[in-house]
């Protein structure tokens, strides 16, 4: 989760599972919401992408080099080596700064989805007003939106959880 594709991709997860309703209700040309939804979307979108370029970019990488540059090498002595388990080499992980990690996991990873899916949770996107229009109706289409009123919530709240444990046991 510290690495490109992962920290980068990742916490957009639920737009892109946005992208994927959209796409399918153009195919199936069904109305797939507003314009100034649809605006609002991409903007949150934008905003997302910006916040996950500095925080990576500066934060991140250029502020681990600040960091390379000020603060002076221990040398070769691992003031942890009698803590080391005997499996492990000689002073394991001493090239890491785990602290970098935990914070790109605890202020890149985590809120942007919970963000991104407390808006939907707000604002569904899976909900038009077509469908709630036609709820009377009887037959195979009235099963489809309360599929997708179940479904999407389902795989948003579940990848959410999925990210949360997988970030709080890689930190």
């Amino acid at each position: 989760l510290a690495r490109f594709p992962e920290a980068w991709l990742l916490p957009l997860f639920p737009f892109f599972i946005r992208l994927i309703h959209q796409s399918i209700q153009r195919l199936s040309f069904a109305p797939t919401g507003s314009m100034a939804q649809h605006r609002l979307a991409r903007r949150r979108l934008y905003l997302y992408i910006t916040l996950i370029q500095i925080r990576g970019w500066i934060l991140y990488l250029l502020f681990d080099k600040i960091e390379e540059y000020i603060v002076a090498s221990a040398g070769t002595n691992c003031w942890y080596e009698n803590l080391l388990h005997q499996s492990y080499s000689s002073c394991q992980g001493q090239v890491s700064d785990f602290s970098d990690h935990i914070v790109l996991y605890f202020a890149q990873i985590l809120p942007i989805p919970l963000t991104e899916i407390l808006h939907c949770i707000v604002e569904p996107f899976w909900k038009s007003k077509t469908n709630s229009n036609s709820s009377s109706s009887t037959g195979p289409s009235n099963s489809s939106p309360f599929r997708m009123a179940v479904a999407i919530p389902l795989m948003l709240l579940s990848g959410l959880l999925y990210l949360y444990i997988a970030t709080f046991i890689g930190a």
